[in-house]
């Protein structure tokens, strides 16, 4: 039995509240028994995303609601990889039912967070941490 997830103790120390210089976007991360929930909010109606992460056996999964009526799966496989004393990581969680993408690059004491859909090119914000 698997006791010990590193990337739930990675988003563990990242958790909190991640803001942009202009104040238009917003990421809150927050734990919620072993997973997180997961709220971005941008300057668009279409820019916003309410989830869940957790860990499904080798993949990092969010559920999220990203400005359709139903619930999109978004999977990154994290393999366990060892996390702790890592500076920088990033998480590019997919949706094969959506052809989209959800990442989240941390850094020291900053995110860059983007929502990505179809051949759209890739718009990262940067938000530091509140």
């Amino acid at each position: 039995m698997i006791t010990r997830f590193p990337i739930l103790e990675f988003l563990s120390a990242k958790q909190g509240s991640y803001v942009s210089a202009d104040q238009q976007h917003r990421v809150d991360l927050h734990a919620c028994g072993y997973g997180f929930t997961l709220d971005a909010t941008g300057n668009t109606k279409r820019g916003r995303l309410s989830g869940v992460i957790g860990v499904a056996g080798r993949d990092l999964e969010l559920h999220a609601l990203v400005g359709f009526p139903n619930v999109i799966s978004f999977r990154w496989a994290h393999e366990f990889r060892e996390l702790s004393g890592t500076p920088a990581v990033e998480i590019r969680l997919h949706s094969t039912d959506l052809n989209a993408s959800v990442i989240l690059s941390f850094g020291e004491a900053v995110l860059h967070f983007g929502l990505v859909a179809g051949q759209q090119s890739e718009a990262l914000h940067e938000l530091r941490r509140a």
